[in-house]
């Protein structure tokens, strides 16, 4: 475990991996995320969804970033 951030790196199929970093001087989480080519060999339509369940108090307020564009405020 680093000082300064955690890494974790997952991947779930040869096609969709995930790395979620914490860093221990800033109050985020950093989510990056690959995917793709998704295979259609099968002729099944895909779809792929990241769900996150914490028990954060945020007021039910978060923020995204799209690579590396201006935060946009959920609610």
């Amino acid at each position: 475990m680093g000082s300064l951030v955690q890494e974790v790196r997952q991947q779930w199929s040869s096609w969709a991996y995930q790395t979620v970093k914490l860093y221990s001087n800033l109050p985020i989480a950093i989510f990056e995320y690959t995917i793709g080519p998704i295979p259609y060999e099968d002729k099944v339509g895909k779809e792929v969804v990241s769900r996150f369940t914490t028990d954060l108090k945020s007021n039910a307020t978060w923020y995204t970033d799209s690579n590396g564009r201006e935060m946009q405020k959920r609610m």
